[in-house]
């Protein structure tokens, strides 16, 4: 069973780990910081608009009203696949079409991918 010590430092990922769920505790915990993660929970719509691109060539989107950042790490830019003339209405078009290319990233520009989605979350791009 995973380390149950610090339930507030696990990832989405390590929440849906089966042997993690067994312990009531870190559910407990972990379900008060990202929220429930049962298909019963209706869905919650998040609107995010394009901030930029990290040191890493993520592409990252932002919440219009938290700090949270979502991206890829499936497509890197700069891309010709992604954007042909590298402006940012061609990857707000790719990833809408491609929206379930964006994970979880944290909660600052630069941070480390955390990964995952919970699976009542929907993504809506917004222009700026």
């Amino acid at each position: 069973m995973k380390d149950c010590k610090h339930p507030q430092n696990k990832t989405y990922r390590d929440i849906m780990d089966k042997n993690f769920l067994k312990c009531g505790v870190c559910h407990e915990t972990l379900t008060r910081k990202i929220g429930d993660t049962t298909d019963k929970k209706p869905t919650k719509e998040i609107f995010i608009s394009f901030e930029g691109v990290n040191f890493w060539g993520n592409p990252i989107f932002k919440d219009i009203n938290t700090t949270i950042r979502y991206g890829s790490t499936s497509r890197l830019l700069p891309s010709k696949n992604v954007a042909p003339n590298g402006t940012v209405e061609e990857i707000n078009k790719y990833f809408k079409e491609n929206i379930g290319e964006l994970e979880y990233f944290g909660a600052s520009f630069d941070c480390e991918p955390n990964g995952g989605m919970p699976p009542h979350y929907k993504l809506i791009i917004q222009e700026k």
